[in-house]
């Protein structure tokens, strides 16, 4: 989970050329340099990017990149849903593995605030969010994922899994 280094090497185009649906462009992904098309959070990282990047050298982002529709936002987040994170109820195996519990939790809480609340968060500000906002059956839960470290035992996998179900419930999947 530590090890993922995604980058991608712009060419000065950021919007509707490099979409998930578009052309294949250059990327760094999993410490492999290829050409291919972003995956579907492309969206979420540009959106990111708009709002929080950092530039070292060369223009504004904000002048190269278009901002994020809340509503774009809200459709990235399905679709992950819809298409990566359901089919692990399948897999219980990803359950297993060292922090997985902690990510998947935590993404979730992502997830369901950017549903929403149609932005984007921080996996601590969803967390504390959620906390806030879902029913007080989660708390324990999303504490445990939110205070995690390597080397923790992982949570309770059953609780886990139902808490994946209950956010595709919630986003209507």
């Amino acid at each position: 989970m530590g090890d993922k280094n995604d980058r991608s090497i712009y060419t000065g185009k950021c919007n509707a050329e490099i979409q998930p649906t578009g052309a294949a462009c250059p990327l760094f992904n999993r410490n492999e340099f290829l050409v291919a098309r972003p995956d579907p959070d492309w969206v979420i990282h540009r959106h990111i990017l708009y709002t929080c990047g950092v530039v070292i050298t060369g223009p504004p982002l904000q002048n190269i990149i278009d901002p994020v529709s809340s509503e774009e936002l809200q459709d990235t987040v399905l679709t992950l849903l819809r298409n990566n994170w359901a089919s692990l109820l399948l897999n219980t195996d990803i359950f297993i593995g060292t922090g997985h519990q902690s990510f998947i939790v935590l993404t979730m809480c992502c997830a369901l605030y950017t549903l929403k609340c149609g932005s984007i968060t921080s996996k601590p500000r969803s967390a504390e969010w959620a906390i806030a906002n879902l029913d007080n059956k989660w708390t324990e839960l999303i504490e445990q994922a939110a205070a995690w470290h390597n080397g923790n035992p992982p949570g309770d996998i059953s609780q886990t899994q139902e808490f994946l179900r209950y956010v595709l419930k919630e986003a209507g999947l």
